[in-house]
């Protein structure tokens, strides 16, 4: 099994577990791994992400981190809890020279008795990809023109 594979779909699998990790430079980070043991991806909260800028003196450092980040794990998920996170912010942070493309993705998701519409963006870095994992929900069906703005991101 590809042990730098990320589940696509949902938050984290049934059969995964994790365990926390001290990062030198972002502080948390939870590692995922599933019930054969192999790693999932690690996650680490978008706003220490972009708090930790305030260590760095410029775009490049911190580009270097999370890439570092991701030759370590494979794939990093930025969780974050408000519908509008500030992945502009984010960007904004990084070096873009880095980031090879931008992919978004959606999914229906059913949690209790709420069914939605949940998206989240990746950035693809040659080391794997660092993922903004927001709870997005997209309240009501999307038209032909509003998901071709939305996928502009």
């Amino acid at each position: 099994m590809d042990n730098n594979r990320q589940v696509e779909i949902g938050s984290h699998p049934q059969d995964a577990s994790s365990h926390k990790e001290t990062d030198h430079f972002f502080g948390d980070v939870s590692v995922w791994i599933n019930g054969e043991g192999a790693l999932l991806h690690a996650s680490l909260s978008l706003e220490d992400v972009i708090r930790s800028q305030r260590k760095v003196v410029s775009k490049i450092h911190l580009t270097q981190q999370l890439r570092r980040l991701t030759k370590k794990y494979g794939n990093i998920r930025l969780l974050d809890s408000r519908s509008s996170p500030p992945f502009w912010k984010l960007l904004s942070l990084l070096n873009l020279d880095d980031i090879h493309f931008l992919s978004i993705g959606l999914w229906k998701e059913k949690q209790s008795d709420i069914t939605g519409v949940m998206a989240n963006c990746t950035l693809h870095f040659l080391e794997g990809h660092v993922t903004v994992w927001p709870y997005w929900t997209l309240y009501k069906c999307l038209t032909e023109n509003e998901l071709s703005d939305f996928s502009r991101l």
